[in-house]
C-alpha cells in the first residue's frame, strides 16, 4: 500500500499494527510517522475518505512509536485520564496501524511539515487528530499549479533526446507555457 498523497520521490516503509511494535524493525532514526486506522476505517475530509489520522515527526521513531504504543494501550485497556492527546483516542477507537519516511538528510520538522502540507493539499484537511498543521508548507493554488507544471517540463525534459538544441528546447518549454496560460514559468537560460 502506498499513501496516496505523497509526491514522488517521497518512499515510505510498510504498514504495520503499533500494537505489534515490538515484533517489527524501526529505525531508531529521525523522521515521520503516519498512524493509520485499521482497514476498512476512514474518515472524511473535504475531497475525499482517508484512514490517516494523525502525521508525527520524531528525533527517534522506535522510540516515538513504542510512546504512542503504550498510551494507545493505555487508553484501550487501563484507562486512567479522563481525556488523552487525540491521537490516542482515535488510535484506541479505530484501530491503529503505522509506517515511517526517514529523513535521510532533512531536519525531521521540515519533512514533517511537507508530509502534512502534502495531505493538506490532497485532502484540504490536516489529518482529524493532528491539531496543528504545517501552514507554512502549504502552497496557493497559483503555485500548486506551477508545480505541476514544473512537473509536467521534467517528465518532458527526461523524453526529449539529448541531441536537442537550445532553441527547440525553448520552443517547447514556450509551447507549454503558453498551452498553460502561465507565463510565470521560466525559459531556460
Amino acid at each position: 500500500m502506498r499513501l496516496p498523497f505523497l509526491d514522488p520521490g517521497y518512499e515510505h516503509g510498510p504498514v504495520h499494527w503499533l500494537g505489534d511494535l515490538a515484533h517489527h524493525v524501526v529505525c531508531d532514526r529521525p523522521g515521520v510517522y503516519v498512524l493509520l486506522a485499521r482497514p476498512g476505517v476512514t474518515f472524511p475530509y473535504p475531497r475525499r475518505q482517508s484512514s490517516v489520522f494523525y502525521i508525527g515527526q520524531a528525533s527517534n521513531l522506535r522510540r516515538r512509536l513504542g510512546t504512542h504504543a503504550r498510551f494507545v494501550k493505555e487508553v484501550h485497556r487501563a484507562r486512567k485520564l479522563t481525556l488523552y492527546w487525540q491521537m490516542y483516542e482515535y488510535g484506541a477507537a479505530f484501530g491503529c496501524r503505522y509506517t515511517t519516511i526517514v529523513a535521510r538528510r532533512r531536519d525531521p520538522r521540515g519533512l514533517e511539515q511537507d508530509v502534512l502540507a502534502m495531505f493538506a493539499e490532497a485532502y484540504r484537511a490536516w489529518p482529524v487528530a493532528n491539531t496543528i498543521g504545517g501552514w507554512g508548507s502549504l502552497l496557493s493554488p497559483q503555485q500548486l499549479a506551477r508545480r505541476r507544471d514544473a512537473q509536467e517540463l521534467l517528465e518532458l525534459a527526461a523524453r526529449v533526446d539529448y541531441g536537442m538544441n537550445l532553441s527547440s528546447a525553448r520552443r517547447s518549454v514556450s509551447a507549454i507555457r503558453w498551452a498553460a496560460r502561465d507565463p510565470s514559468l521560466p525559459l531556460l537560460a
